[in-house]
């Protein structure tokens, strides 16, 4: 392992990036396909619960994500589904730049729950 403040095992704040991390296919398309994967727990339903739920994970430096976590509960299984559903997709990341370079970096996903 390199030393402790090296570049290598450096995690950016999204604020201090060039270029912001992005899914390789579009925000607009990512969001998309979330959307059809996400599977609203009957809990929440019937609780009538709705709204954000925030994850968190790193972007590393290759674009794989890493130490999903959720920011931001609601509660009634919507915080494990926006998890699974993240992690089903799969999707490839573009990691973010900084002085030119791709770098490790924080990243928050809103994911919306919304009944009809």
């Amino acid at each position: 392992d390199p030393p402790t403040g090296t570049s290598a095992n450096v995690i950016y704040d999204f604020d201090k990036l060039d270029v912001v991390p992005s899914p390789k296919e579009g925000l607009n398309k990512f969001r998309e396909k979330l959307t059809k994967v996400v599977r609203y727990p009957e809990a929440a339903m019937k609780a009538d619960i709705q709204g954000v739920v925030e994850l968190k994970f790193i972007v590393l430096a290759n674009g794989v994500l890493e130490g999903i976590r959720v920011d931001r509960k609601l509660g009634g299984g919507l915080d494990e589904e926006a998890i699974r559903a993240l992690k089903q997709l799969n999707s490839p990341w573009n990691a973010g730049k900084y002085q030119g370079k791709a770098v490790s970096s924080h990243y928050t996903l809103p994911v919306s729950f919304k009944l009809d």
